[in-house]
């Protein structure tokens, strides 16, 4: 098994590290899917449409 170190350079300084533990085998590619998803497991986002204000008036 390989241990690997995760992370995400937030905004302000916010960082998030993770480790995640792998096969010795595993692709880049195959790393890059469980490193994603354990960074996205502690992230909360989402996305609204702006109102448009001024077709209102």
């Amino acid at each position: 098994m390989r241990e690997i170190i995760v992370w995400l350079s937030a905004d302000g300084g916010n960082d998030i590290y993770e480790t995640i533990t792998v096969p010795n085998d595993f692709t880049e590619e195959q790393v890059e899917k469980v490193a994603k998803q354990a960074i996205f497991n502690n992230i909360d986002w989402g996305w609204y449409e702006k109102e448009d204000t001024l077709a209102s008036n």
